[in-house]
């Protein structure tokens, strides 16, 4: 440094830095780069892990939304874990994509884990196959117009309000050349909202097909409880399952029972006294009109047929329900069973069905307000 500054870093009282100072200010930066750099890394290395878990979380749900077997879930897995551990969702990208990996895969020492014939896999994979890249319907079978919606069928509104939507559960009254009138009871708290030519989403699930989304007109207020809706053409065929499935926390009382019983049960829409065979006790975690799923220590086995009482909070209990066991799988030294439901009366599948519309609809975002719920 030039002699000349002295004076004027003395006059502010500031030393010139030295060699040894200059080496620690560049440690303490090095530090920090090094630092920033290995929470990169380690940041890096968890959201990959944690976007693996979702990968496979859907990939387990895929598989039940497609109604696989136990042998065809437990087929399907080997090949996504042997080719696409970290990607599952790419074995079903495309049949085309599907078809070379079957191919390697029958060519390959990984179907020797399976415990099933080499014929026995070739047909499973024919059926997996078919079950994800073929649609159930024929396009000409698909829904194209509200026209087609029979009187009688539920169907569920969403109305838009600013930054709301409001969900209404509803019933078609009449279907005509010149509209869809839909009976909703709980119109009488949407005065102010429901104005005439505003757009209304529609959903209704069609038996043995899928979901259908589509985007009415509001063409009048009738009463109180009906409104008249233009027909759409516009149709979004979604989900193709036959029952919405739900997370649930609920506690299950399960009972080993015989085919004879499930065929005295669908006779006289009840049980025979129960045989002494033990109580199973289970934490479900999912629940559908079709089925559900649950964890539990007691020792449980494949084709097992089950009679199911289901308690929850807040007096939520289900009964008359029988269900076959149809896959088991192994969490954290827990058994995770998912049942079918095979038998139960008509009172307990619709209100497990009401009950889990109202749990869809609180676990959607929350900017949504719900009708009829209180």
């Amino acid at each position: 440094m030039e002699p000349s500054w002295y004076h004027v870093l003395q006059h502010f009282r500031i030393t010139p830095g030295s060699f040894q100072s200059f080496q620690d200010f560049l440690s303490v930066v090095l530090l920090i780069v090094v630092g920033g750099l290995v929470w990169g890394i380690i940041s890096s290395f968890r959201h990959k892990k944690k976007m693996v878990a979702v990968e496979w979380n859907w990939f387990e749900k895929l598989e039940e939304e497609y109604d696989l077997s136990e042998d065809e879930a437990e087929i399907l897995e080997v090949l996504a874990r042997n080719y696409f551990l970290k990607t599952p969702h790419k074995l079903l990208q495309s049949v085309d994509e599907f078809d070379g990996i079957v191919e390697k895969f029958l060519g390959s020492d990984y179907r020797l884990a399976l415990r099933e014939t080499d014929e026995e896999i070739e047909a499973d994979l024919e059926t997996i196959r078919h079950k994800v890249f073929h649609k159930r319907f024929h396009s000409t079978d698909e829904l194209s117009s509200t026209r087609q919606i029979p009187p009688g069928q539920k169907i569920r509104l969403i109305i838009p309000r600013q930054e709301q939507r409001y969900v209404l559960n509803s019933t078609v009254a009449e279907n005509t050349l010149d509209g869809i009138s839909v009976h909703c009871p709980e119109l009488s708290d949407m005065k102010g909202i429901l104005i005439p030519g505003i757009l209304i989403n529609g959903y209704y699930w069609r038996e043995r097909d899928a979901g259908y989304q589509f985007q009415m007109t509001l063409k009048q207020i009738i009463d109180d409880t009906h409104i008249e809706c233009a027909h759409t053409e516009q149709f979004v065929r979604q989900q193709r399952r036959h029952y919405f499935r739900v997370h649930v926390r609920l506690t299950g009382r399960f009972y080993k029972i015989t085919e004879e019983e499930v065929q005295f049960f669908e006779r006289n829409h009840t049980f025979p006294a129960l045989v002494s065979q033990g109580e199973i006790l289970g934490k479900i975690v999912s629940l559908s009109g079709g089925g559900l799923a649950f964890f539990t220590d007691s020792v449980v086995s494949t084709h097992d047929i089950l009679r199911i009482e289901i308690l929850g909070r807040k007096g939520v209990q289900f009964f008359g329900i029988a269900g076959k066991v149809i896959r088991i799988r192994q969490f954290d030294g827990k058994r995770k069973v998912y049942v079918e439901f095979i038998s139960l009366t008509e009172q307990s599948r619709e209100a497990i069905v009401q009950y889990i519309s109202l749990q869809q609809r609180l676990q959607t975002t929350s900017g949504f307000t719900f009708f009829g719920n209180k």
